[in-house]
């Protein structure tokens, strides 16, 4: 076994090994910061929105089951609003609350957890397809210094391939599509995530 602490691993042995990782995990617990700045077209006028949504997500995916809990603070033309949303598949059964009301949704039979929702697949995405660039010590934001030791972590950038991104983005945004001049493909523009892996277990 190749050791982080005897060996300089290069960026695609430390994601191999993370993939490897990744295919051995069913339930998992996460947290996730998105920043987000975009120009929209909609129903013929443009629009700037600047958001931040902070999700906290439990899944099961070998039984179809997660929660999911997104607060969203988002600025357009100087209004600022806040919305939270929680969505759970139980059972086959979606639940989830938006505007301070809950609805029920019955999820088709050998349904599987959107990509979208499935983070760990995300992941496998992103670094299948996006380029990786293990990050210094230089370059490492302040925020994620203070969260973390770096002699402990990797912290691991990927610029995510927009092309795919977009795809998956819209697929469950059908309605959006239909209502506005939203081009499917080029509605990102550009896009990066940041990790954190622990140097011994690679998770």
């Amino acid at each position: 076994v190749l050791s982080a602490c005897s060996s300089k691993l290069t960026n695609e042995e430390i994601m191999e090994k993370v993939l490897e990782k990744l295919e051995n995990i069913n339930t998992y617990k996460y947290e996730m910061k998105t920043n987000s700045d975009s120009d929209m077209t909609i129903f013929g006028q443009e629009v700037k929105v600047i958001s931040e949504a902070i999700a906290k997500g439990k899944v099961d995916n070998e039984n179809s089951n997660m929660k999911i809990e997104t607060i969203t603070k988002s600025e357009s033309d100087g209004t600022k609003t806040e919305t939270t949303e929680i969505k759970y598949t139980i059972n086959g059964i979606n639940y989830f609350k938006s505007g301070g009301k809950w609805y029920k949704m019955k999820v088709e039979a050998d349904s599987k957890i959107k990509k979208t929702e499935n983070h760990l697949e995300e992941i496998k995405e992103y670094m299948e397809s996006g380029d990786i660039q293990i990050l210094s010590k230089e370059d490492i934001s302040d925020d994620i210094k203070n969260y973390l030791d770096s002699k402990l972590y990797y912290v691991v950038k990927i610029n995510v391939d927009v092309k795919k991104l977009s795809e998956t983005a819209l697929q469950d945004n059908q309605a959006l599509i239909e209502n506005s001049e939203i081009d499917s493909t080029d509605v990102i523009k550009s896009s990066s995530v940041i990790y954190w892996i622990n140097k011994k277990t690679f998770n």
